[in-house]
């Protein structure tokens, strides 16, 4: 959040959120016309809200996307495994010769 205030969305609403690559939400309130047309503009998404669990739902959707690890395969090599060793309960170890690359120890392994 990078402000809250009452009153009428406005255009320095718009400015400060076309800054900040931000969206303006707005609860009980009206938009001003100007304002309207500046966030045409400036492609920023206006939200307003009669019911507050609403615009509380929306908050938190936007936070736990925000907050979502963003996950990357890397690969680094390729091995054709001929057997599977079970370590311990829940550790598998795949056994094989490599193919390409390099593959290291404790990494995550997929398979196709």
């Amino acid at each position: 959040m990078l402000s809250a205030s009452s009153g009428a969305v406005n255009e320095s609403d718009i400015l400060l959120a076309s800054a900040s690559d931000a969206m303006v939400m707005g609860f009980e309130t009206t938009v001003e016309a100007g304002a309207r047309g500046q966030s045409e503009a400036e492609g920023i998404t206006i939200r307003t809200y009669d019911i507050i669990y609403n615009l509380i739902d929306e908050v938190e959707d936007a936070a736990r996307g925000l907050l979502e690890p963003e996950r990357k395969i890397i690969v680094t090599g390729h091995a054709n495994v001929l057997e599977i060793f079970n370590h311990g309960r829940r550790e598998q170890i795949p056994g094989g010769p490599v193919i390409d690359g390099v593959l290291k120890d404790l990494v995550v392994c997929g398979y196709s």
